[in-house]
């Protein structure tokens, strides 16, 4: 196995988006897990490994302060259950995706809203939250998880991340509402977001590289 961090890495079917590779304002990161099939000195599951490479990424790529909102979709009835459960102790305020569409018109219904899916709408997530959400729950591994952070309160939160989970993003809702982040399935995870820094994204996956003795690939697209 190997670690990958790749610069402009355009394109990827878990998100819809209409932006251009030859912007040099907007910046799409990844961080994948290559070579699954060999195993030779590492230690670590390759659910560890990934977790890790969450955890880090998400500690790297959410500013302090930041506003997080997020897109949590089950495969698994378990799991949707079981965090529906612990947002409401925890008094976060959330909606289901069903919960969405009734507030809707009918058309809008039709043409937007699943509601035979188990997704759960985050308005007042923690950074932290990232990283126990893909700890505790395996979903992930099939559905992806979603999330939206903005240095402001977003008044639409419930509408942006719907068009972050099922819309498409531009440059000018990223300009409006911040950063996205999510992962592509058990592979990798990504970022899209305007002029970000790399350099910080570089140490994170060098410090996951030795923590996992793994080897790391620094590539850029655009080049």
């Amino acid at each position: 196995m190997r670690l990958a961090l790749i610069k402009n890495d355009f394109g990827d079917p878990c998100i819809s988006a209409r932006l251009s590779r030859n912007d040099p304002q907007v910046s799409w990161i990844s961080l994948a897990l290559r070579e699954m099939n060999d195993h030779t000195g590492v230690v670590d599951s390759e659910i560890d490994i990934l977790r890790g490479m969450f955890d880090g990424f998400s500690k790297c790529f959410v500013p302090d302060g930041s506003r997080v909102y997020a897109v949590l979709n089950y495969y698994f009835a378990n799991e949707y259950k079981a965090t529906i459960d612990e947002l409401r102790r925890s008094g976060r305020q959330f909606i289901t995706e069903k919960g969405a569409a009734a507030r809707h018109g009918l058309l809008r219904r039709l043409q937007y809203w699943k509601l035979g899916s188990r997704t759960i709408y985050v308005g007042d997530a923690k950074r932290e939250d990232l990283s126990r959400w893909y700890r505790e729950s395996e979903s992930w591994t099939i559905t992806g998880f979603k999330f939206l952070i903005s240095p402001i309160a977003l008044p639409d939160w419930m509408d942006d991340l719907a068009r972050v989970s099922i819309g498409t993003i531009d440059k000018d809702f990223l300009r409006k509402a911040g950063r996205v982040l999510f992962n592509h399935f058990d592979h990798a995870i990504k970022a899209i977001s305007l002029d970000e820094p790399t350099a910080p994204l570089e140490a994170m996956a060098r410090e996951l590289s030795r923590k996992f003795n793994l080897p790391l690939q620094i590539a850029d697209k655009r080049n």
